[in-house]
């Protein structure tokens, strides 16, 4: 669900030419893991201003 979602914003965007090229594309990030390194980054950013 979240790759169908990831790809659908993508193709929204015109990052990718397909929906279908979207959710290739979020699935290789997700795979990767580097989904989850941004989300730790952001988290830490924000942890400042609290």
């Amino acid at each position: 669900m979240v790759a169908l979602n990831a790809g659908a914003t993508l193709y929204a965007a015109d990052v990718v030419i397909s929906v279908g090229d979207g959710v290739d594309r979020a699935r290789t990030v997700l795979d990767a893991g580097d989904a989850v390194s941004k989300l730790e980054e952001l988290a830490s950013y924000t942890q400042r201003f609290g």
